[in-house]
């Protein structure tokens, strides 16, 4: 339901008035290809999540929309879709997945300066505080068998 549901609404049709939720597709298309990959320009594959958002962004032009639903709507499809993965829902929001590349990146190159950048975060007390609150997330998170293989099979994707 998840996939269908992304695919049936990332769309160029969207507009931020009325309270409705907007996201640039080629932002996002470039943030995740160039800064959030796994190795950086070293060709190696990204995140399995990247390679699902540059799918759906495929064929998108800069300043097209991507989503055109409700805040709420999307918060309650986004619930859902975590829950089928048997993830929870209240720890993970879509924040994380800035948060979560962030942290990332910075294991990868323990650099604050450019997991700043990455994270789009002006002051480095902000991006401190966020990191290693995702460093203590992923240190205590444990994913059943079945969520783990999941993941190795996205990320083979």
């Amino acid at each position: 339901m998840c996939a269908q549901w992304w695919r049936r609404n990332f769309r160029r049709s969207c507009t931020t008035q009325g309270g409705r939720g907007s996201f640039d597709a080629h932002s996002v298309k470039r943030h995740f290809q160039a800064k959030l990959c796994v190795g950086g320009t070293t060709g190696r594959p990204g995140p399995a999540g990247a390679r699902v958002l540059k799918e759906l962004c495929v064929g998108l032009e800069p300043g097209d929309a991507s989503v055109s639903v409700s805040v709420a709507e999307f918060r309650c499809l986004w619930g859902d879709c975590i829950r089928q993965l048997g993830l929870g829902g209240e720890n993970y929001l879509p924040y994380a997945f800035r948060r979560g590349g962030a942290t990332l990146f910075f294991r990868q190159t323990n650099n604050l300066p450019l997991a700043m950048l990455v994270g789009r975060w002006a002051h480095m007390r902000t991006a401190r505080i966020y990191i290693e609150d995702g460093l203590m997330v992923l240190a205590g998170t444990r994913f059943s068998p079945g969520v783990k293989r999941l993941l190795a099979a996205g990320a083979k994707a």
